[in-house]
């Protein structure tokens, strides 16, 4: 061996000749940092090597390279635990128990404490587990909606902006043909209320509250908690406005509004920037 000994892996023959050499070395007065530096080992290396044992006794199989692999696993359920978990299985007042409820139900008795994976494992190992029928509901088909005239279909939602006095809602109703803004609310409510104001407001600008108006729009948007609510439906029904709700898509990492709400002059809404909240008004 040339040159500095770092980077490698060595046998457990070279490690006991430089553990021997460091320990004659030593014996003769020589400290181990000195007789490292002239074998150009690192000391640290030497002494893990050593462990704290005698090294006059060190063999080449204590010097041996072996796997870090826990010995033991302190987390590991006993066999005692184990019958424990098959017993109860078997037993008929908890036979009917899910391995969830059964791993609950023996932690109250001061039984076993273990989790309920460990719990559904051994239930497996031991051919106990029961066949699960997984329920899942029906699709929801995707209304049909007419947005090839205005005022045929409108939609809302809620948009989010963090200011300083903090998050502040939007709540446009947004015509799906023209994607002309009929009406909004911006507030600090994230409520059904915020809803009800915003389709005031555009049912009342577009003239659609009058005994001779055209028949009201279909109202779509996804199905969040103000747009299901009892108060929302209730409010729908009075105003004789169909409803259609569509599947629901992931929100935005960001909230953006859409080209009809960033636009101004057509609608007469300009969208304000969250920046230029100053001391509870809308600053130039």
């Amino acid at each position: 061996m040339t040159g500095p000994i770092r980077g490698t892996r060595l046998s457990a023959e070279v490690k006991r000749f430089i553990v021997g050499a460091v320990t004659d070395a030593k014996a003769r007065g020589m400290p181990i940092s000195r007789s490292c530096a002239i074998l150009m080992v690192d000391p640290r290396r030497v002494r893990r090597w050593v462990a704290g044992r005698d090294p006059h006794a060190l063999t080449e199989t204590d010097l041996t390279d072996a796997q870090p692999i826990a010995k033991i696993c302190p987390h590991a359920i006993t066999p005692a635990e184990r019958a424990e978990i098959v017993t109860a299985a078997k037993d008929k007042r908890l036979a009917h128990l899910r391995h969830r409820k059964l791993t609950h139900t023996l932690s109250r008795q001061a039984r076993v404490y273990c989790s309920p994976s460990t719990t559904l494992r051994v239930l497996r190992a031991e051919n106990l587990v029961p066949v699960y029928h997984h329920r899942s509901r029906p699709s929801r088909p995707r209304p049909v909606t007419d947005e090839s005239q205005p005022n045929k279909t409108w939609r809302y939602d809620f948009l989010t902006f963090p200011t300083r006095a903090g998050d502040y809602h939007l709540v446009p109703v947004l015509d799906a043909c023209s994607r002309k803004i009929t009406g909004r609310y911006f507030g600090p409510e994230q409520t059904s209320s915020a809803v009800h104001d915003a389709w005031d407001k555009a049912l009342a600008k577009e003239g659609l509250l009058a005994e001779d108006a055209p028949r009201l729009p279909v109202a779509a948007s996804d199905r969040g908690t103000q747009m299901t609510s009892k108060s929302t439906q209730q409010f729908f029904s009075i105003s004789a406005s169909c409803r259609a709700s569509r599947v629901p898509r992931p929100p935005p990492t960001t909230p953006r509004p859409s080209r009809g709400m960033r636009r101004s002059g057509a609608n007469g809404f300009t969208m304000p920037t969250p920046r230029t909240w100053r001391r509870g008004r809308w600053s130039p």
